[in-house]
């Protein structure tokens, strides 16, 4: 048996050692190696892309370069500016900011970066065999490297995001380059070495703590060993940072103060979490996390999302059992392999230079040196800033370019068996298989996380646009997502704290004065994925006033999660809303009936009984109008939000219409109040007033749209008013999911809006059609459903004694009547009606319009009310 074995591993080393022969295959290896590389390259920088589409950092950049207004008011931080990409954030932003443009522009960094260290590496190494197996330890371990440090981790650990390090990357290793073969100060690559590493720092400061830290730590070092050139490279480093750090101050001064033409402000970011570690605990653990972060950096970590030590071992054995498992180790192995050769080949070179007083190093020794040194700097600092969040492997990343260029470096002279590179590339090749699945899962497992906050985004933008509402406050980590939700159509103001206005990454260009311009503020009420402070109600309701109206985002009116308030007139523009102001105002907590305010009349009380927000407009007015002209108190019921099947919060904008259209009626610019009525306990209904008028209520009950015929819409469960009356369906749900219905509990809720209100008279759609106009389900519906419930009322209100008159009129039909609504009632009903149409955008907006437009025309010009009882 031992005999065989010997046998076929002789044949199997033959078989390779007459591949690798061929002379054709050293080329066609390396170019594989580099082909696998930029194919793993656009595998995970396309699936980093799309996880971050939605990070705020990423997003904020570009869109302060959307024009120069916002540009010259914006405020970049001076820890990282990002100087070095403004030309991307700027064709980011005039090619349209959307998670297409940003994955594109994603995708060119990553791969600008990789380009630049595969020249590199092709300038130190140009064995194929050598080369093209670096190259496919580099694809197998940049696949495993997270694009986010665990599921929810907001912040980025790979390359892949637009406002994150890599680029910068780039110019740190020029710069390096330029220095090392700088032989004096005087010298032109010192100089231009100097330059690049300024703008470089005005870029991003971190790369000031690794310059300085490296340099310091190479001059301490080669001194120790009185190596005199190298304590020389490392003087000039030292002085090259000390010139850049000058030369950045002076950049950042011009663009800011100089020149004017934007703001670069102190501080890398607001309450930030380091802080100097004072403690052997917090060093100890710092130095952990160190230590997994540089592993973490190199693909080859399992327990990267572990964010406490307890979660290690778990962490581990989840995932080495996992499909990408061996894939962690042979990274494991490939990192242990480029540590030993680098660091055997730096550590001979110390000991030479302190034996001989003396080291000759060319230039990618004395670059792999310098980068080294570079990594024990950002270890150091990362240790002593109290770093202790797996978060925080980014600050990290250098390590990765530093090993594989001082393996690359360490390699050039030996001698290495032809048939072991190729056996190691072949398992590093079974690696990145199983390592395209592991990122493929671990993609699934973030995007799962972020779903929700992603649907609340969409829910928000859609909501926003259906109130009319452009301009939005909030967490900065959730305003600048839902501002891409929208297209870009949203104004957002974001703020750092609960009701602090955030100064850097924003612009002064988004601050309108709330005062006079409604807008809407987001409440999280449940525990976000940033460090944003919780924030309470009381909290926002003491800076901005009472909302006039709100909506839940996440959960619903009895526990929401996440609100969005309307001020739709700017701040303290609502009136008291609730007799118990301690339960919160009742435009954004549920109240009981008995709380309700204005509900009781001196004169007569109208109640309206109808289907859509346009149905009183176009059938039930002029009478309407005459009613509110008469100081009558006037009582609307919306059964269905009118949705029509239509974007999910379309039919806030059609209840904004309906306000819009009583405020033309009663010729009030004051701001409506929404409150919630907690009817019974599955039944909630809205309640709007114009703020300081009594007279006047339109109630939303908020049921899906039927559809013309009664087969309803797809986004509703296809459920109907018609359904329901006849007994197709038992119950129906409304549009916002706050309420539910069988037949009898909507007859019961709207006899008991009957008996809040006490109408004098009550008035709805007719419940027959017939003829060359047939009616609209809903309508007939609605008619059937308000006699049931007026019967009911009449009932349980007055036992049968005394008789509320209900009447019906036409609705579609009166298409074929003959007109019979003109003069002032005419421009007045058609003044109404345009007013509620800049609301609904599937209506005809102008009286030329409308008189173009047959049933609209027939619409406006007739009243028909048919029968009473």
């Amino acid at each position: 048996m031992a005999t065989q074995k010997k046998h076929t591993a002789q044949n199997s080393t033959t078989v390779l050692g007459k591949l690798v022969s061929l002379p054709q295959f050293p080329r066609i290896y390396l170019l594989a190696s580099l082909a696998i590389l930029l194919v793993t390259a656009l595998f995970w920088s396309i699936l980093g892309a799309h996880l971050q589409a939605d990070n705020a950092d990423q997003l904020a950049d570009p869109y302060m370069f959307s024009n120069y207004h916002t540009f010259h008011a914006a405020s970049f931080p001076v820890a990282h500016t990002f100087l070095l990409k403004w030309p991307i954030f700027a064709l980011v932003s005039w090619f349209g900011i959307s998670a297409q443009t940003i994955l594109l522009a994603t995708v060119f960094c990553v791969l600008a970066t990789l380009a630049a260290l595969v020249y590199i590496l092709f300038r130190i190494e140009r064995r194929p065999l050598v080369l093209g197996t670096i190259f496919l330890g580099l694809a197998s371990m940049l696949l495993l490297v997270p694009a986010q440090p665990y599921p929810g981790g907001l912040l980025p650990v790979n390359m892949a995001m637009l406002a994150t390090r890599n680029l910068e990357y780039v110019f740190y290793l020029a710069a390096l380059a330029l220095l090392a073969k700088a032989t004096r100060i005087r010298s032109r690559n010192f100089w231009v070495g100097a330059v690049v590493l300024s703008i470089l720092l005005a870029s991003d400061r971190l790369f000031l703590g690794l310059s300085a830290g490296g340099a310091i730590l190479a001059l301490v070092g080669y001194a120790l060993t009185r190596s005199w050139q190298l304590v020389s490279l490392a003087a000039r480093w030292l002085i090259a940072t000390c010139v850049a750090l000058v030369g950045a101050t002076f950049i950042v001064w011009f663009i800011s103060s100089g020149a004017g033409f934007t703001h670069i402000i102190g501080g890398g970011s607001q309450n930030s979490p380091y802080s100097a570690t004072q403690s052997a605990k917090s060093g100890i653990e710092g130095a952990i996390f160190a230590v997994t972060g540089f592993v973490t950096n190199f693909g080859a970590n399992p327990a990267h999302a572990a964010t406490e030590f307890k979660q290690i071992p778990s962490q581990l054995s989840h995932n080495l059992a996992a499909i990408g498992g061996p894939a962690y180790l042979v990274n494991a192995l490939a990192l242990l392999f480029a540590l030993w050769v680098s660091l055997r080949y730096l550590g001979k070179n110390m000991l030479q230079s302190y034996k001989n007083r003396s080291v000759n190093l060319d230039t990618a020794g004395k670059l792999s040196a310098m980068l080294v040194y570079s990594t024990i700097a950002a270890a150091a600092i990362y240790v002593g800033s109290k770093h202790q969040y797996a978060v925080d492997a980014r600050y990290l990343g250098i390590g990765l370019f530093a090993l594989c260029i001082s393996t690359a470096t360490a390699l050039r002279h030996k001698q290495l068996r032809p048939e072991r590179l190729v056996m190691a590339g072949l398992i590093l090749c079974a690696a990145i298989v199983l390592g395209v699945f592991a990122a493929a899962h671990d993609q699934h497992k973030n995007t799962a996380a972020l779903q929700d906050i992603h649907n609340r985004d969409q829910l928000i933008a859609q909501a926003m646009n259906g109130r009319h509402t452009q301009v939005l406050l909030g967490d900065y980590w959730r305003v600048m997502p839902a501002k891409l939700a929208s297209s870009n159509r949203l104004s957002v103001w974001p703020l750092s704290a609960c009701t602090q206005p955030r100064t850097v990454l924003t612009s002064e260009a988004w601050r309108p004065d709330i005062t006079k311009h409604g807008f809407a503020y987001l409440l999280s009420l449940d525990r976000g994925l940033t460090d944003y402070p919780r924030c309470g109600l009381k909290q926002i309701i003491d800076t901005y006033g009472r909302p006039n109206a709100s909506l839940p985002i996440a959960g619903n009116l009895s526990h929401p999660k996440e609100l969005l308030l309307f001020y739709d007139h700017g701040i303290h523009h609502s009136s008291p809303l609730t007799p118990q102001p301690q339960k919160g105002p009742a435009t954004v907590l549920p109240i009981s009936t008995d709380e309700l305010p204005n509900t009781t009349c001196d004169g007569p009380t109208i109640m309206n009984v109808v289907a859509h927000q346009d149905d009183d407009l176009l059938f039930l007015s002029p009478n309407l109008l005459h009613d509110i002209q008469s100081g009558h108190c006037v009582r609307t019921v919306y059964l269905t939000a009118g949705d029509s099947g239509r974007d999910t919060f379309y039919w806030l904008s059609r209840q904004q219409g309906a306000e819009a259209a009583y405020a033309t009626m009663i010729n009030s610019p004051d701001a409506w109040v929404q409150r919630i009525v907690k009817v019974s306990e599955k039944q909630y209904i809205t309640v709007a007033n114009i703020r300081g008028n009594s007279k006047v209520s339109l109630i939303f009950m908020n049921l899906p749209d039927g559809n013309l015929k009664g087969e309803g819409f797809g986004m509703s469960r296809n459920e109907s008013l018609s359904k329901l009356l006849n007994g197709k369906i038992s119950t129906m749900h409304t549009v916002d999911g706050e309420s539910t219905y069988s037949s009898s509990e909507l007859i019961s809720t709207l006899a008991k809006v009957m008996h809040i209100y006490q109408p004098a008279e009550i008035r709805t759609q007719a419940n027959s059609s017939g003829g060359q106009y047939p009616d609209h389900s809903d309508h007939i519906s609605t008619g059937q459903f308000a006699a049931k419930a007026h019967d009911l009322y009449e009932q349980q209100q007055f036992n049968g004694l005394i008789h509320v008159p209900l009447i019906s009129y036409a609705g579609y039909p009166i298409h074929g009547m003959p007109p019979n609504v003109s003069g002032q009632d005419l421009q007045q009903k058609e003044a109404a009606f345009f007013a509620y149409t800049k609301y609904d955008g599937a209506t005809c907006h102008s009286h030329a319009e409308c008189a173009n437009t047959p049933t609209y025309h027939a619409y406006l010009t007739r009243q028909y009310p048919l029968f009473s009882r």
